[in-house]
C-alpha cells in the first residue's frame, strides 16, 4: 500500500486557513469571555461589616464600585422586606475619621432600627463623591423608588457638575438615563463635555455597558491583586482586597495645623464657601424655587433628605466681628430659606448657630466620633420626628415596601 503523499497545494491551503481559524477561534474566545463577564454578579461595592463604601476603593487600587454594585444591594435589602435608607455624599458623609460602629450611619441605624428592625442604611458615600450623588441618586430612584435616600447638598451652582474622579460612572449613567435624569441634563448644561479625558470617560462607560468589565476586573483585584504594601524586607507586595486589613481609624478630637501658612490655606477655603452661599443666597427666590422644581420635583420629595454640613468652626473669621455676623447670618437665611421649599426634608449642621463644635472635627471638614454621633442623631430625630419617615404615627411608616421593581414581595 502506497503511503499517501501531501501536495504542496494541499499544505498551502492549510497554511492560509491557519490564520483564519485562529481569527474565528480568538473571536469565538472573546464572545464567549463577554458572555461570562455578564452572568458575573457585580463585585462588592461597600463594606457589609461597616454598612458603607469600601476605604479601598481608589485610583492606587483602580477597584470603583459599578452602577450594577450599587443597584445589587438595594434589589437584596428590598427582597428580604427591609427598608433601604442609602446615603450620597464625600468622604465627611463616609465617615472618615470613625471606624466600626461609631461611623454616623451606624449611630442612625441604630436609631432607627429601635423604631423599624427593618431598616437598614446603605452609606455610598465615598471620597470626593459629593457631586456625584445626584447622578446616582437620580438614576436610583427611577429604579428604586421604594427606598429612601439622603443626600448631601451643596448650594445651586455646585450640585450637578461632573467631578474628574467620577468621570467614568457619571458618564455611563448619562448613558443610561440621558437628559431625563435632572442632574444629567443640568450638568451638560453647566458643564459641557469638552475634555478629552471627559469624552475618553464616555467610551469607557459605554464599553463598560456592552461587557461588564468594571465588574470583571474588580473581581481579580478584590480576590488576587489590589493593595500594593511593604514587607517587613522593604519588597513590594500585592495583597487582595478582601484581605486587606481596615485601615480607617477613630479620632476624639481636633489637632489644629502646625504651620500657620497651613492654616490660611484652610480658612482660604472656609471663606470661599461663604462665598458660593452667597452666591446662592443672592439668587432671587424664583430662581432657586425653580432649580429645586427641577433637581428635586415635588414628586419625588417624600422619599429624599438633604443633608448639609459647614466646615470647623475654628476656621471661621472670629478675630472680625463684621465677617462673624456675615457667616451667622448666611446660615440663618439658608435655613428660612429651605423651611420655605414645601414637602422637603432638609438637615443642616453647623457651628454657627452652636450644634457644631471644634472638636467635632478631625480637620477642616471630617468628623470625630463625637461629631459622628452628633451627625447620626440629628438625622435620626428628624425622621423620628412628627411626619417623618418612622414616625409611628405617620401612615405606613412600619411597613416593609409593598413591590420590588414592579413585582411584588413574597
Amino acid at each position: 500500500m502506497t503511503p499517501a503523499v501531501t501536495s504542496s497545494h494541499g499544505i498551502a491551503r492549510a497554511r492560509r486557513a491557519w490564520p483564519r481559524l485562529a481569527t474565528a477561534t480568538f473571536l469565538l474566545g472573546l464572545v464567549l469571555a463577554v458572555l461570562l463577564v455578564r452572568l458575573l454578579p457585580p463585585a462588592p461595592a461597600f463594606s457589609r461589616r461597616l454598612g458603607r463604601a469600601t476605604y479601598w476603593q481608589s485610583y492606587e487600587t483602580s477597584y470603583f464600585a459599578s452602577l450594577r454594585a450599587y443597584e445589587k444591594a438595594i434589589s437584596d435589602v428590598l427582597g428580604r422586606g427591609r427598608i433601604p435608607v442609602v446615603v450620597f455624599g464625600d468622604s465627611t458623609i463616609r465617615g472618615a475619621g470613625a471606624a466600626g460602629d461609631e461611623v454616623w450611619t451606624r449611630v442612625l441605624e441604630r436609631r432607627l432600627k429601635a423604631v423599624n428592625s427593618r431598616v437598614r442604611v446603605l452609606n455610598y458615600a465615598q471620597n470626593a463623591g459629593d457631586l456625584m450623588g445626584p447622578f446616582l441618586y437620580h438614576h436610583l430612584q427611577r429604579r428604586f423608588p421604594e427606598a429612601r435616600y439622603i443626600m448631601q447638598w451643596h448650594f445651586g451652582g455646585q450640585v450637578g457638575a461632573r467631578h474628574p474622579f467620577h468621570f467614568w460612572l457619571t458618564s455611563e449613567i448619562a448613558l443610561r438615563d440621558g437628559t431625563e435624569n435632572p442632574a444629567v441634563r443640568r450638568s451638560f448644561t453647566i458643564v459641557p463635555v469638552t475634555k478629552a479625558e471627559e469624552r475618553y470617560a464616555f467610551v469607557l462607560a459605554s464599553l463598560n455597558i456592552l461587557t461588564n468589565h468594571l465588574d470583571a476586573g474588580n473581581w481579580i483585584r478584590y480576590r488576587w491583586l489590589g493593595r500594593p504594601y511593604f514587607d517587613a524586607d522593604r519588597r513590594v507586595k500585592i495583597q487582595p482586597l478582601r484581605d486587606a486589613p481596615e485601615v480607617d481609624v477613630s479620632v476624639t478630637r481636633f489637632v489644629p495645623p502646625e504651620q500657620e501658612k497651613t492654616a490660611e490655606t484652610l480658612r482660604g477655603i472656609f471663606i470661599a464657601n461663604q462665598a458660593a452661599r452667597d452666591h446662592y443666597l443672592q439668587r432671587s427666590l424664583e430662581e432657586r424655587a425653580t432649580y429645586f422644581a427641577d433637581m428635586y420635583p415635588t414628586r419625588l420629595r417624600s422619599h429624599l433628605l438633604l443633608l448639609t454640613l459647614d466646615f470647623n468652626p475654628y476656621y471661621a473669621p472670629h478675630e472680625d466681628a463684621a465677617e462673624m455676623k456675615v457667616w451667622r447670618g448666611m446660615w440663618a437665611q439658608l435655613r428660612a430659606d429651605m423651611a420655605r421649599i414645601p414637602d422637603l426634608r432638609w438637615v443642616s449642621l453647623t457651628g454657627s448657630d452652636g450644634r457644631m463644635e471644634v472638636d467635632d472635627y478631625v480637620d477642616l471638614g471630617h468628623l470625630t466620633s463625637r461629631g459622628q454621633r452628633r451627625l447620626g442623631d440629628a438625622v435620626a430625630e428628624n425622621l423620628l420626628a412628627p411626619g417623618g419617615w418612622f414616625d409611628l404615627a405617620t401612615p405606613g411608616a412600619g411597613r416593609p415596601p409593598a413591590r420590588l421593581a414592579g413585582k411584588p414581595i413574597d
